[in-house]
């Protein structure tokens, strides 16, 4: 049971990994393309890129971290401690929403 648990375990933090590094790599490049006929800054464009990168960096350190503290190791356990940090910056991600939604507002009333 314990090997199943540790195999599960490490195979669905792998897959997280993977699934952000497809996002990043294939889906932001196509997003980026999309809001670049509606953003005609490029800096702020790389700015809000870079925004998005970081909150999935953050997203699947998190899941990964989620799954490895479900293996129950002595040495895992301290995995914890970062979770903890984690989940500050992911509490603020509601209060960035609305600062993204307000950032949209700005540009849309500048075009016209």
């Amino acid at each position: 049971m314990t090997a199943e648990l540790w195999i599960i375990n490490i195979l669905s933090s792998i897959a997280i990994i993977i699934g952000g590094w497809a996002v990043i790599t294939y889906l932001f490049p196509m997003l980026e393309t999309v809001l670049s006929e509606a953003i005609k800054d490029k800096k702020v464009l790389h700015s809000f890129m870079g925004i998005l990168n970081v909150l999935i960096l953050w997203m699947v350190a998190q899941g990964v971290i989620i799954y490895l503290l479900k293996i129950d190791n002595m040495y895992l356990n301290y995995l914890d401690i970062i979770l903890s940090g984690l989940d500050v910056f992911l509490e603020f991600l509601p209060y960035l929403k609305w600062i993204i939604i307000g950032w949209f507002i700005v540009i849309a009333l500048k075009k016209k």
